[in-house]
């Protein structure tokens, strides 16, 4: 069984699509902009109306109340909202010093007023706030755009480790080639209103080596 399962799905002006993801893998999503890659990922979300089945864990979307559906199914998008003063007050379980140096970050950024911090450090930090709610997939819009190419490997790193753990999965909208190498176990690409599905052939090689 698949762990999610998408299945005629429709939102325009993307057309029926039905795929699957598989534990521990990470799903790069690719296509021109305007093409429909946010709105699929809010429809998998059940943020926005849509024809067509989404399932997880062969249990479907609307069997579920939304609040509960998107606990488990998870969209960090590409613009995070705060609604406390501090990032600390949005989390259930704030995270260790340990965890927060995984990314960069530090206890201090985490107390600090949300006003005075980066937008790369809140982007790393609305990655942290969506991890603590333990989702099973998260869908990611575009979630290193922000950051130099340091903070961003930190981030990859952290989210292959995240990954790695059982019934874990991954799907991302990426604009960066060589992001996409590094990270892709397959790759869902968005052209003229259909998506196509390939795997990551970089990735693979070198795990053959």
């Amino acid at each position: 069984m698949s762990l999610l399962m998408l299945h005629d799905l429709c939102i325009e002006p993307v057309k029926a699509i039905t795929a699957k993801v598989e534990a521990q893998q990470v799903i790069m999503l690719m296509g021109s902009s305007g093409s429909g890659k946010s709105r699929l990922l809010y429809a998998i979300a059940d943020l926005l109306p849509h024809q067509g089945e989404v399932k997880l864990e062969n249990q479907a979307a609307t069997t579920l109340a939304p609040s509960q559906w998107r606990q488990k199914v998870m969209l960090l998008p590409s613009q995070i909202e705060w609604w406390y003063e501090t990032a600390e007050e949005h989390f259930f379980n704030p995270p260790t010093a340990k965890e927060l140096q995984k990314l960069n970050l530090c206890l201090e950024q985490l107390k600090e007023p949300i006003v005075n911090l980066s937008t790369g450090q809140k982007q790393r930090l609305g990655l942290l706030r969506a991890i603590n709610r333990n989702p099973t997939i998260l869908l990611l819009d575009e979630a290193t755009a922000n950051l130099d190419h340091e903070n961003t490997l930190a981030v990859e790193a952290y989210l292959k480790e995240w990954v790695s753990q059982e019934n874990r999965a991954i799907i991302w909208i990426s604009h960066l080639p060589e992001q996409v190498e590094r990270m892709a176990d397959y790759i869902w690409s968005i052209n003229e209103q259909a998506l196509t599905c390939r795997t990551n052939q970089e990735k693979s090689n070198k795990q053959l080596l």
